[in-house]
């Protein structure tokens, strides 16, 4: 997209006076700069400091100081007609990004000083008069479980936005016309909760939209230069470096500050009260922490000069207000340079986010919970501590830093080398264990790196096409035969919709190629079939399978699959609640042949919008199923407390070629089939690729890819593996026991042989010959046939 020249240098490192000496070189060689910082105390420093270091230099100051009530105007106007110099322009970020894209960026260099604050929410509980927002915008679908915002009536998110004649429910409503109508950001909700909402749903009431900084707000200037401390940690970072900008360190620049890494940290010690995760909800649950914590400030800082800060619901009343010679820091500390004569700081501040925040963060933009933590609670920490003489590479005394939480003191220390780490000793709880590092919890370089294995996959398919074609003749399901251009084989094979399997353990499939329409009317007419038993039933599978001389249906025989299946066994998820969860999805449900209101069972099938490989129809059905867990719902091997979750019954069945009954009547009568089609469109297989949600299962070990390699290398050792796996049954059912002399049961190797043949993904077709041909051989052969069909049941 573009490029971001980077100074992420330690606070205190000299990154404001770099900034200006860079400034003034750009100016002094005929450019122009427009500097953005966060405060208009910072723009007054930065004036007077380019005045001090080259008088000859025009500076113009452009904030709500300078131009009260009309920065952004005057701010537009001095971009669009500059001034006929070489110049640098002063403003503040929140004058910068409410500018309507200016036509001049080209003609400036632009210098960021801080990291900006890249995601911002809004949030308010408007059950009644949502509609004067929402009736002005449309929601266009990205990924499985959020929506971008766009506007269909300009006029009315103006008027809200301008709100001129003071309208007083207007400005309830002016934050969220503000933030749709800046298109220097990218707004968006959350599907289920937005729609819930319209339908006039209490149980969230809230409009909550969620904003993220676009990148092309920095596009098309000269240059972009961004100074800030820690900055590849911030969400700004992540999230642009994912959108496609490239971030390069300015090495030039970082030569000029006065450090690169803090040199005092031998004189600084961090204490902390909590054992655990500091938030506001663990200060409301146990009083006496946050009460020890504060008492072990007063005592330790009385008789001297120390700055504290707290969140603003407990200012007032904290005892540390009426101590000889505190001083409390503001909360939006950037560029403060009047506290660092202090060597003492209390900071009891907890600053974490909203789980509904968090959530959008990690299942949007892919930023770790862990990573969340960071960027945001423990860098305003970091700001904030940098207020004091530790920002002083001269000073020399003694620092003491009173920090919430033992994870924060910690996070903070391996900033200053050599600094020391204490206890306040006012928490006997036990540190909490780190657990199992999941394989998200990387940062988001991984996550992409796998939504481009599964894009490459889908690419791949093209390779697959004229097989899949071939295969899709040799079933007699396509009568013409006239070819060869990509646009008709790719017609050919996305018309797609199934393969059709006569019994359980019948090897060959039979694709069906016709439109989504005939499908929903071919599953419709099944539904009215009246069978006397579920087996007389016949199956639908998702894969199409090219079967060869070792298997027929296994997963490596599979070219790809079309649309998503679920079985669902007494569950408490019903049919209309699932959809709402997926409000913009066209699916499918039907009861089951074993269904009954006592004991609900059906099917749910989400349609695609093409063919997936078997990896991304398995990591889409995951991503699913996490979906309605994130509703409210628990699952197989779902460890997890319950709360009061309720079990969806979705049966563990993520494989392509998993087959399912095709629709019929109950046998209690209580049928139903349903074709959830109206304002819904099926799943965009490459959307839901780019927008994946954090799973619990992206740690498991079956999602990992396999190279068609791979897949080649099973099918090559299969035969003398199965001839091995017999060769051990044979010797089991035939050895003799030591102690008594009869001959050992094949029991117990039949169940080993079962297992052996399940690990190697032997095809459940073959499965049962060979597990019919050791029955056989062995000297129960009735009994053995029994424990075959028991455990093929169970065998996927």
């Amino acid at each position: 997209m573009y490029e971001i020249l980077l100074i992420a240098a330690p606070l205190g490192s000299g990154k404001t006076t770099a900034l200006a000496s860079k400034a003034i070189n750009l100016v002094s060689n005929g450019e122009s700069c427009l500097v953005v910082q966060p405060t208009k105390q910072l723009n007054e420093q930065t004036a007077m400091m380019i005045a001090s270091m080259d008088p000859s230099v025009h500076v113009e100051t452009i904030n709500g100081n300078t131009c009260p009530k009309r920065a952004v105007i005057s701010l537009f106007n001095a971009l669009l007609r500059p001034y006929d110099r070489s110049h640098i322009i002063l403003t503040t970020f929140s004058a910068f990004i409410n500018l309507p894209r200016s036509m001049n960026n080209h003609r400036f260099h632009l210098m960021i000083d801080e990291v900006p604050i890249a995601f911002q929410s809004t949030a308010k509980q408007l059950p009644s008069n949502h509609d004067l927002i929402t009736d002005a915008i449309r929601i266009t679908s990205c990924g499985i479980a959020y929506g971008e915002i766009l506007i269909e009536d300009e006029n009315t998110i103006r008027k809200i936005s301008e709100n001129l004649k003071g309208d007083a429910i207007h400005e309830v409503l002016r934050p969220f016309a503000s933030i749709i109508a800046n298109q220097n950001y990218r707004n968006f909700v959350e599907k289920k909760q937005y729609n819930d909402l319209k339908s006039g749903s209490m149980e969230d009431p809230f409009l909550r939209i969620y904003s993220m900084l676009n990148p092309c707000t920095f596009k098309e200037f000269a240059s972009v230069r961004m100074y800030g401390a820690r900055a590849h940690e911030t969400i700004l970072h992540k999230w642009f470096a994912s959108q496609g900008v490239v971030f390069r360190d300015d090495a030039e620049t970082l030569d000029l500050l006065r450090y690169k890494a803090h040199l005092n940290g031998d004189l600084i010690d961090f204490y902390y009260g909590s054992e655990t995760n500091w938030s506001l909800y663990a200060q409301e649950s146990d009083a006496t922490i946050r009460e020890k914590i504060i008492n072990e400030i007063i005592r330790r800082f009385t008789g001297y000069p120390f700055c504290w800060l707290d969140n603003k619901s407990y200012e007032d009343a904290n005892p540390l207000n009426g101590i000889a010679g505190n001083n409390k820091l503001p909360h939006h500390a950037h560029g403060r340079n009047d506290f660092q004569h202090h060597d003492r700081i209390a900071i009891v501040t907890a600053f974490n986010l909203p789980h509904t925040d968090a959530n959008f963060l990690a299942d949007f933009a892919s930023i770790t919970r862990e990573e969340q933590k960071i960027a945001h609670d423990y860098h305003n920490t970091y700001q904030t501590l940098g207020r004091i003489s530790i920002r002083d590479p001269n000073n020399n005394n003694r620092k003491v830093v009173i920090l919430p939480d033992r994870q924060n003191a910690e996070w903070q220390s391996s900033s200053f080398p050599g600094s020391r780490v204490h206890s306040l000793g006012v928490d006997d709880r036990k540190p909490k264990k780190k657990g199992r590092v999941r394989q998200y919890d990387n940062a988001t370089e991984r996550k992409q790196a796998s939504r481009n294995r599964l894009e490459e996959e889908q690419d791949a398919l093209v390779e697959k096409y004229q097989l899949g074609r071939e295969r899709i003749m040799e079933a007699g399901y396509q009568k013409s035969c006239h070819d060869i251009s990509y646009k008709d084989i790719r017609k050919n094979v996305t018309a797609y919709k199934g393969s059709i399997i006569n019994n359980t353990f019948e090897g060959m499939s039979f694709p069906i190629t016709i439109t989504d329409k005939e499908y929903g009317l071919l599953l419709k007419g099944l539904h009215k079939q009246v069978l006397e038993n579920k087996d007389d039933n016949r199956l639908i599978m998702p894969a199409l399978c090219v079967p060869d001389s070792n298997t027929k249906r296994a997963e490596q025989n599979a070219l790809w699959g079309r649309h998503l299946y679920f079985d669902l066994d007494n569950t408490e998820l019903k049919h209309r609640a699932l959809s709402t969860i997926f409000p913009d999805v066209e699916m499918i449900v039907y009861n089951s042949f074993s269904h009954t209101k006592e004991k609900p069972r059906y099917r749910a099938i989400f349609l695609t919008n093409d063919n997936m490989t078997p990896n991304v129809y398995k990591f889409f059905w995951y991503q699913i199923v996490q979906r309605i867990e994130n509703a409210g719902y628990y699952g197989f091997k779902d460890s997890r407390p319950k709360g009061g979750r309720k079990p969806h019954g979705i049966d563990n069945k993520p494989n392509v070629v998993c087959a399912f009954y095709l629709p019929c009547q109950a046998k209690s009568g209580n049928s139903f089939f349903r074709h959830y089609i109206k304002n819904r469109k099926p799943i965009d297989v490459r959307e839901w690729i780019k927008h994946p949600i954090t799973t619990r299962f992206d740690s498991d070990a079956t999602l990992e890819i396999i190279t068609a390699e791979q897949a080649d290398q099973y099918v090559r050792a299969q035969p003398a593996m199965i001839e091995a796996a017999m060769a051990q049954y044979r010797n089991a059912i035939n050895s003799i026991d030591l102690e008594t002399g009869a001959k050992i049961g094949s029991n117990d190797a039949m169940f080993d042989l079962t297992l052996k043949l399940r690990k190697e993904r032997v095809d459940r077709v073959d499965a049962f010959s060979i597990l019919t041909q050791a029955a056989n051989e062995s000297r129960s052969p009735k009994d053995r046939l029994g424990d075959r069909d028991r455990y093929m049941k169970r065998y996927w």
